[in-house]
């Protein structure tokens, strides 16, 4: 009984050790620079109005200094454990270079935190374990496509090994048509689409299957954890909805996707409040403001949702 009762205190002491030295990492990509798009034959492709198509977006960028100013500032994580990819940076290359870096730094106990603001796109297919049978990505700056599952295996990858993983994806995987003009908080905005339709990809390729699993293994590689870590997402949007890239008219106010702005002003106040309750918050605003943009959230757990987003 006393050995049992030892070798419980001895247990307890080392994870109260590997909470008190857990750190965080976090990997960020913002993207407003994206490349011409053009047809097959290299052409620019116009819209339904004849109109040139535009890719790039206003916020994006905006919206990962901002994260990182909340990181640092706000929950004191170390600039060193923070690594950043702007525009064409946040090309296949420099995705892969980041994602492994975290995935790879992360030990038992610490958090690892994925930010994406940029284009994302929606594709059928038929393969696939969704009742909708449609597929989601993000578009990297190279037009390079790296698919929503790549992303959920990681989590499930890094739980098992004891890290709690976030993944912020400020994007959105549904066309539609936006308003000309918003307005949030009484200051008036253009607004672009964050979402990318697929014939307007024509020359996107996936990531390379290869690519993917090198990413795999090294979440994979972790050695399981005595105790499982966590993971959650949270999504500018429904899938079946745009998102939004605020530009505003008063040009002392920066350009931000909206989800980020509103939530990242929740977080910013309310650090300490579940992240559940954060992101019914940043819903309710929205609504209360007139956009249709509803922001979601999956937790590895019920009780993941319950606990601050930033996890000390």
């Amino acid at each position: 009984m006393k050995k049992a009762l030892r070798l419980l205190c001895l247990s307890a002491l080392g994870l109260a050790a590997m909470v008190a030295n857990a750190e965080t990492y976090a990997f960020m990509v913002g993207i407003n620079d994206y490349p011409d798009v053009v047809d097959k034959d290299g052409k620019p492709m116009k819209d339904e109005n004849g109109n040139i198509v535009d890719a790039d977006l206003k916020g994006c960028v905006n919206d990962i200094k901002n994260y990182t100013d909340l990181l640092v500032n706000k929950f004191g994580v170390k600039p060193d454990n923070i690594k950043t990819a702007f525009d064409k940076k946040a090309n296949t290359d420099g995705f892969l270079t980041g994602i492994k870096w975290l995935i790879s730094s992360a030990k038992a106990g610490d958090q690892i935190i994925f930010v994406y603001s940029g284009h994302g796109t929606q594709f059928d297919d038929p393969e696939i374990d969704e009742e909708d049978k449609k597929q989601e990505a993000i578009v990297l700056a190279d037009d390079k496509l790296v698919t929503g599952n790549l992303f959920k295996e990681v989590s499930q990858m890094t739980s098992k090994a004891g890290v709690n993983a976030t993944f912020v994806f400020d994007s959105c995987y549904s066309g539609g048509i936006t308003r000309d003009v918003a307005s949030y908080d009484m200051k008036p905005a253009t607004t672009r689409n964050r979402f990318f339709k697929p014939e307007f990809l024509a020359k996107a390729k996936f990531l390379e299957k290869g690519k993917g699993d090198e990413i795999r293994a090294i979440a994979k590689k972790a050695p399981k954890a005595a105790s499982e870590g966590s993971y959650m997402f949270l999504l500018a949007g429904r899938e079946d909805q745009p998102t939004e890239d605020l530009e505003f008219k008063d040009n002392s106010l920066p350009a931000r996707g909206l989800f980020s702005l509103v939530f990242g002003v929740m977080l910013d106040d309310e650090p300490n409040t579940s992240v559940e309750n954060l992101m019914k918050k940043t819903a309710a605003l929205l609504k209360d403001k007139g956009f249709d943009q509803v922001p979601q959230y999956e937790f590895s757990s019920a009780d993941r949702g319950k606990k601050p987003f930033f996890l000390k």
